[in-house]
């Protein structure tokens, strides 16, 4: 592949040099050409677009993936997978001298069309910049990318069988959303280029032989994110003669095979032996490998791992440099050996950070005289290659069943911070941590526990670290060790319990630690060899011994919701019945209380007894368990719970008395109590209603009852406004009356010029609206006079007298033959209203009538 990489590197330069001098001859033909008199005949001109950059002082090309990346190694949270980010490698040729580009056009491929886009040498009639998106289902399709910016993208698209190949030449791409699912690969997607995203994508590949990885990647700055890899292939022994396979398993869900500055995160990763697989004795499958690289950062991974005799959850061996792996969740399991994180070969300067790790390994395979079953939880080691140094443990939990168990296992490997680690470990040997060959390393704030049984026997195992009961061993030249501060709970049922084990190695400081074997605390739990040099073990210290104690609670039977409830308590000494001191809180059906501000409510237990008062604010009327729970320093915890009924209470509503108008807008605006002068819970429906009809239903918001209501045509004088609130799991139903005083109000009319002839068949008009709320008059009778004369209504063909129409939203109408004999001139026309129920009668006159023969 390296030959093949530098045949292709030369023929494109070769290439691109043509173009060069193309582009210079062609200079001054098109002003709009680029000017490249200033080039030199080696310079390439690449148009192809890239990010906004900025020249550093030394004239080389700094993006904005630069600080990007380097900030993101340090970082657990989620990747934004919508940026670039581009950095400069020392060890490979890149050309940043990039322009941008206007077009980014879009392609869309289905398995029909494949051919026109696609074939076996790589992209056809697709430029640099494209987005391809592949739709529908493809079968066997093989998809090369050889171009720059690319984005091979899925909608709703499903490769059966189906392969992506990023080739060294296609960078800044990216691969996403895709659904893959392929069988006799080595690899589904696969990776040689810089600056690539592979994001979003599920992926599932299954083998029986052969090489089996789900996703594989050999650029440099790549993002790989938010995938879902599962691989089930073959559990074949590693072989270490040599070759391009030397010391690396065959099946692995995602592996980064020498990538630097690469990220690995929010994937979920499972790989597995396929039904029909190989299955070697000493058969090998790992869920995420690294092999080298620099600047690699996995975190926040889902990774499971079963199948195979020996399993690893995360691997990265031969020389890593600078990696994080940090907030990831491992879930081992096997038959022989497992191993949740291994780390070593001359590492330099990486995290082992925050880590969950679950692991079972139990033999109940045919190889009775198989070696034994190992867990380990995480190891650093040398497998044989030179030492690993300035290594980082902390903060990681492990949870480890097997025969014989290692939580940690420090192996060759120099200056290394352990700490804040949590590992609980059972097996017929169990042991939380070890050092071996690894001087300089500081171990503190860990807690091991450790279970085992020595009186079981076991096969003989091929580790240079002896199986034991023990909580720290420390052995073989691991000089300058620091174990500070630890807790260390190791039990063995054959009594051979050690809290620390000192073997073989010098200078050597254990202090102020709390240690317990088999009995055996504080300094006396720390075993030493003899003729060992500057071993100092000081103010260790066993567990503090805590005693029982028992709680009396007080509770009242019944309490309404909203009430203030007063609870005492009495805590005394379980054997001697003395009263004792501590803290104490209260829980009511299982939930902490807590004080306005959101804090734990912790109450003081002096000589015995303590008081709380809580305002029941929000409960519903059920029965409620109400727990103390009670510890000191010397006790441990306990408890005590009573029933405490609670019961709906009342809420206060006031009768307000308003005086209105119809047809006015009105606002019901008051915080409502309830019985004990709190403001009321949740939500609560209301009904509004006026003379017993609903005009309005609405919902009180913790206590706020807001309403506007638009008073409807009633009549004028007393009228019963009505708000009901329902009955609800807190509080009880309520009616409260209002007297709404309703005023009538005036009329104001305005009459409609008209002009007409003598003898003419008009139509008379006028509007008629309330005086204070405009609005429209919608009862009541009215009639016209001209010049003081009452006009009759009449029909224009009948000549008949028609019965005056009540006024209808607004509009009063008449219509009439004009006198014959009418005179030329200005008429004055009246309109009479004679009122309704909520409209006082009035009248209007207009000189709005001119006969005009």
């Amino acid at each position: 592949m390296y030959n093949k990489r530098i045949c292709i590197l030369l023929v494109t330069t070769f290439i691109i040099l043509l173009a060069g001098f193309t582009a210079i001859s062609a200079a001054d033909v098109n002003d709009t050409s680029v000017d490249t008199s200033s080039l030199s005949s080696t310079t390439q001109v690449d148009k192809s677009p890239v990010l906004t950059t900025v020249a550093d002082n030394d004239n080389n090309i700094k993006t904005d993936r630069d600080d990007a990346i380097k900030t993101q190694l340090k970082t657990t949270k989620k990747v934004d997978t919508e940026s670039y980010v581009t950095t400069k490698d020392s060890t490979k040729t890149k050309n940043t001298n990039k322009t941008i580009k206007t077009e980014n056009p879009t392609i869309t491929v289905t398995d029909g069309n494949y051919g026109k886009y696609f074939d076996d040498d790589g992209t056809r009639n697709i430029n640099p910049n494209t987005t391809v998106i592949l739709n529908g289902a493809f079968y066997n399709k093989t998809f090369i990318i050889d171009q720059e910016f690319i984005t091979l993208t899925g909608n709703n698209a499903t490769l059966h069988n189906g392969h992506i190949y990023v080739t060294d030449m296609a960078s800044n791409s990216t691969i996403s959303n895709l659904v893959i699912n392929s069988t006799g690969m080595e690899n589904v997607i696969n990776n040689e280029a810089w600056d690539i995203t592979i994001k979003n994508n599920k992926i599932t590949l299954t083998n029986s032989e052969g090489i089996t990885e789900g996703i594989t990647n050999n650029g440099d700055n790549v993002l790989i994110v938010n995938n879902t890899v599962d691989v089930y292939g073959p559990a074949k022994d590693i072989d270490w003669t040599g070759g391009p396979r030397e010391g690396l398993a065959l099946t692995f869900a995602i592996f980064n095979d020498g990538g630097n500055n690469v990220i690995i995160e929010n994937n979920t990763a499972r790989s597995g032996r396929s039904k029909d697989g190989e299955d070697n004795p000493f058969g090998t499958i790992d869920g995420i490998e690294l092999k080298s690289g620099n600047n690699v950062t996995v975190s926040n991974n889902y990774i499971e791992v079963s199948g195979a005799r020996f399993v690893y959850g995360l691997n990265a061996l031969s020389e890593v440099y600078n990696v994080v792996l940090s907030n990831n969740t491992i879930n081992v399991t096997s038959e022989r050996y497992i191993a949740g994180i291994q780390i070593g070969n001359s590492a330099r300067n990486c995290s082992i950070l925050d880590n969950k790790i679950y692991g079972v390994c139990y033999n109940t395979t045919i190889f009775t005289q198989d070696n034994e079953a190992l867990a380990f939880g995480i190891i650093t080691t040398s497998m044989g290659g030179s030492e690993s140094r300035n290594m980082t443990v902390a903060g990681n939990i492990m949870n480890l069943n097997a025969t014989i168990v290692y939580g940690m296992e420090i192996y060759t490997t120099y200056d290394t911070i352990i700490d804040k680690n949590l590992v609980n470990a059972i097996g017929n040997y169990s042991m939380g941590m070890s050092l071996a060959h690894s001087p300089n390393s500081i171990v503190t704030n860990n807690v091991f526990n450790t279970t085992g049984n020595s009186n079981i026997p076991i096969n003989p195992i091929v580790e240079e670290i002896a199986p034991a009961n023990t909580g720290i061993q420390i052995q073989q030249n691991s000089t300058n060790a620091y174990i500070a501060n630890n807790i260390v709970i190791t039990t063995d049922a054959g009594n051979n319990a050690k809290a620390v084990n000192i073997e073989t190695t010098n200078n050597v400081a254990i202090i102020n630690n709390t240690l317990f074997a088999n009995g055996k605390t504080g300094d006396d739990a720390v075993n030493a060899s003899s003729n060992l040099i500057n071993i100092t073990v000081n103010d260790n210290h066993g567990p503090i011994t805590k005693y029982d104690a028992m709680v009396i609670l007080n509770i009242p039977k019944t309490i309404s919701t909203g009430s203030t409830l007063n609870l005492n308590f009495t805590v005394k000494d379980k054997e001697t019945e003395k009263l004792i001191n501590g803290k104490a809180i209260v829980k009511i059906n299982g939930v902490t209380l807590k004080d306005d501000d959101g804090e734990i409510i912790k109450l003081n237990v002096v000589n015995g007894i303590a008081n709380l008062s809580y305002i029941l604010k929000g409960y519903s009327a059920k029965e409620a368990k109400v727990t103390i729970v009670f510890a000191n320093s010397t006790y441990n915890r306990a408890e005590s719970t009573g029933m405490l009924n609670i019961t709906k209470t009342n809420v206060k509503l006031e009768s307000k008395d308003m005086t209105v108008y119809t047809g006015e807008t009105i606002t019901i605006n008051q915080t409502l109590f309830d019985s004990n002068n709190n403001p009321i819970y949740g939500n609560t429906t209301v009904a509004v209603k006026i003379n017993g009809v609903t005009v309005k239903n609405t919902k009180i918001v913790n206590g706020n009852l807001l309403v506007n209501i638009t008073v409807p045509s009633i009549k004028a004088g007393k009228n019963v406004l009505t708000i009901i609130l329902g009955e609800n799991n807190r509080y009880n139903s309520v009616s409260v009356n209002s007297t709404l005083t309703v005023l009538k109000q005036d009329p104001v009319i305005k009459i409609e010029k008209i002009t007409a002839k003598p003898g003419e068949y008009v139509t008379l008009k006028a509007t008629i609206v309330s005086n204070v709320t405009k609005t429209p008059v919608t009862s009541g009778n009215y009639v016209f006079k001209i010049n003081g004369m009452t006009v009759n209504n009449t029909d224009e063909y009948t000549f008949e007298q028609v019965t005056v129409q009540n006024i209808t939203n607004g509009i009063a109408t008449l219509s009439t033959y004009m006198d014959i004999s009418a005179n030329d001139g200005v008429y004055n026309v009246t309109v009479v209203y004679s009122g309704n129920n909520h409209i006082n009668s009035g009248r209007s006159t207009e000189s709005c009538l001119i006969i005009k023969a």
